[in-house]
């Protein structure tokens, strides 16, 4: 049994207008259960791309080392970057 959100009186579930008052009865809504949905896997292929360019980077830099330590610090420092990026990035899109 439901009630009537105008006058109060009770009515049966399926009523559609009150028997007191004659007002329109609400009508609940089922929710209707959504099939899962497909989840983005975009941020996992992003941190993955960020490790890809990391391991790239250090291999690069050890490298350079032995022909210039300068470019082989701004290679590693860029490796490492580029991996923090793209854990921003998949941070962000997680959202």
């Amino acid at each position: 049994m439901k009630f009537c959100p105008e006058c109060g009186s009770e009515n049966p579930d399926n009523a559609i207008h009150c028997q007191e008052c004659g007002a329109t009865q609400v009508q609940a809504k089922i929710a209707k259960k959504n099939p899962k949905e497909k989840k983005s896997h975009k941020e996992y292929y992003i941190i993955f791309a960020g490790v890809v360019i990391l391991i790239m980077m250090l291999t690069l830099s050890s490298l350079m080392s032995f022909s210039s330590t300068f470019m082989a610090n701004i290679l590693f420092i860029g490796g490492i970057l580029l991996f923090f990026f793209s854990l921003v990035v998949a941070i962000i899109m997680k959202k």
